[in-house]
């Protein structure tokens, strides 16, 4: 996911940023999402636990809950 986060990113290195701060500051708290929240609110590692869940979890589910986030961001490249 960081990976899709460089290449997807206006600047390759913001998603290093955004986890670099978050991890600092939120410990294990940065990687806490809600489904629901907007794509573009959840910080680098939010997005990365939320791909990792929908993968892992949901078996790639189209019916879970976390599914609109790829198919409407991951998917298309939207960062």
């Amino acid at each position: 996911m960081h990976v899709w986060q460089g290449k997807n990113s206006w600047f390759a290195m913001t998603y290093v940023f955004s986890s670099v701060l978050n991890q600092a500051f939120k410990g294990g708290g940065a990687y806490t999402y809600r489904t629901g929240d907007p794509w573009r609110s959840m910080n680098a590692e939010q997005q990365a636990k939320l791909v990792e869940d929908w993968y892992w979890r949901s078996g790639e589910s189209v019916t879970d809950t976390r599914y609109p986030y790829i198919r409407d961001f991951v998917r298309k490249g939207i960062a």
